[in-house]
C-alpha cells in the first residue's frame, strides 16, 4: 500500500525549504535514506527525501551537535539505491535493530555551507510559543500531518521530531532567521537549474569563489542500477577512487601553503579549486579503469571546460585523473586547449 502524503506546499512558490535530522558525519554528501521501514512499510519521512525539486534549500540539523549547522541544494532527482542504514526510532532501539545494507533513495546534494553561527536546540527552544503558532496555524489552514521538524515531548521542552526528513516552513526559516534564498520566476519554472545556479542571474567574472575545503568520506560509496538516470557527476562522487584521489590533491596543495576549496551556493558545481598569485584554479576530478576511461575523460573535459567558461578569463582549468591516462594523446589534448592535467605523483603539473 502507497503512502499518500499532504503535499501542503504544493503550488507554494516559496515553500522550498526541508530539514534533514541526522546522526551521519558526511553532512551535505547527499540524502539518502530506506525504502522501507523494519515491518516493510513506507514511512512519510523517508518518503519526503524525494518531494524536494531540484534547487531547493536543505538545511542539516545535526543531533550529534544539537544543532541546524549547514545548509545544501538538492540536484536532480531521486534515484534507487542500496544504504546503509540503522533506525533510531525507540522500536527500533528497543529491538536492537543494528545497521545494515538495504534497499533505498539518494538525493545528491550541491552548494553545502556552514552556517557561521549553527541554530541551537536551546535557541530554538526560547522561541516555543511562536514555533508552536507557526504549527498550529500550518495544521489548521492545511489539515492533515504537515511533517513539522520540532514538537514538544511528554509535556517537556522541544525536541526534534522523530524521522529523517522533514518540511521546514518558510515562516520557520524566518522565526530562525536561517538564510534565505532569492527563487526568482525562472528559477521556479526550471525544476532542474544548473548546479551552482540556483537563484538565477548574472555570475561574476572570476569571483574566486568557494568554502573551506571538506574532506570527502572514503569508506562510503554511492553504487547505482543506472547511472545516466542521475547526473554523472553525482555518481561519480561517490566513488571511492574519486574521493582518494581529490583528498590526495587537497592535502598535497595544504601542504605548499595553498588552500583548496569547496563549492559553495554561488560556485560552478567543481571538485576542488584554489588561488595562487591572483590566479583562480578550477578542478574537475575523475576515477579511471581501463573500461572507462576514454568516457570519463571525455566527461571530466568537458566539465572542466564549463567551469572555466563560467567562472572568467583569470581562471585555470584542471583535470585530475585518480592515475595517468594510458592513452597520452589526453595530455596532449589538454595542453592544446589550455587544460592542466595532472594524477597522484604528478601533482607538480598543476603549479606551471
Amino acid at each position: 500500500m502507497t503512502t499518500e502524503l499532504n503535499r501542503w506546499w504544493s503550488g507554494v512558490s516559496e515553500e522550498r525549504y526541508w530539514l534533514e535530522a541526522t546522526g551521519r558525519d558526511d553532512v551535505g554528501a547527499d540524502l539518502h535514506a530506506p525504502a522501507e521501514d523494519e515491518r516493510g512499510k513506507e514511512l512519510w519521512s523517508y518518503l519526503m527525501l524525494r518531494e524536494p525539486v531540484s534547487g531547493d534549500v536543505v538545511f542539516h540539523y545535526e543531533q550529534s551537535q544539537k544543532a541546524i549547522t549547514g545548509f545544501s541544494f538538492v540536484q536532480g532527482d531521486a534515484w534507487e539505491d542500496k544504504v546503509y542504514w540503522g533506525a533510531k526510532g525507540a522500536s527500533a532501539t528497543s529491538n536492537q535493530v543494528k545497521p545494515y545494507i538495504r534497499d533505498g533513495y539518494r538525493r545528491g546534494l550541491y552548494g553545502f555551507q556552514k552556517l557561521e553561527k549553527p541554530i541551537t536546540l536551546s535557541s530554538i527552544r526560547s522561541v516555543e510559543p511562536a514555533l508552536m503558532t507557526i504549527r498550529d496555524e500550518l495544521s489548521a489552514t492545511h489539515g492533515g500531518a504537515i511533517y513539522f521538524p520540532f514538537v514538544p515531548y511528554k509535556g517537556g521542552p522541544l525536541r526534534t521530531a522523530q524521522g529523517y526528513m522533514f518540511k521546514l516552513p518558510l515562516s520557520l526559516v524566518k522565526l530562525l532567521q536561517l538564510p534565505e534564498t532569492d527563487f526568482s520566476l525562472t528559477a521556479l519554472l526550471n525544476p532542474s537549474p544548473e548546479p551552482g545556479n540556483p537563484t538565477v542571474g548574472p555570475e561574476p567574472t572570476n569571483p574566486f569563489l568557494g568554502s573551506p575545503y571538506r574532506p570527502q568520506d572514503e569508506d562510503k560509496a554511492v553504487s547505482i542500477a543506472a547511472p545516466m538516470a542521475v547526473d554523472p557527476a553525482v555518481v561519480e562522487r561517490g566513488l571511492r577512487g574519486h574521493r582518494r584521489t581529490q583528498n590526495q590533491l587537497a592535502e598535497w596543495l595544504s601542504q605548499r601553503g595553498i588552500e583548496p576549496k569547496s563549492p559553495d551556493a554561488k560556485s560552478p558545481d567543481w571538485d576542488i579549486a584554489w588561488k595562487v598569485n591572483g590566479e583562480f584554479f578550477v578542478c574537475e576530478v575523475k576515477s579511471l579503469t581501463d573500461k572507462n576511461e576514454e568516457r570519463q575523460l571525455r566527461l571530466g573535459l568537458g566539465q572542466v571546460l564549463r567551469y572555466r567558461q563560467k567562472l572568467g578569463s583569470a581562471t585555470t582549468a584542471v583535470l585530475a585523473t585518480e592515475r595517468a591516462p594510458t592513452d597520452s594523446s589526453w595530455i596532449d589534448l589538454c595542453t592544446s586547449i589550455g587544460v592542466l592535467i595532472c594524477w597522484p605523483g604528478s601533482w607538480e603539473r598543476v603549479l606551471v
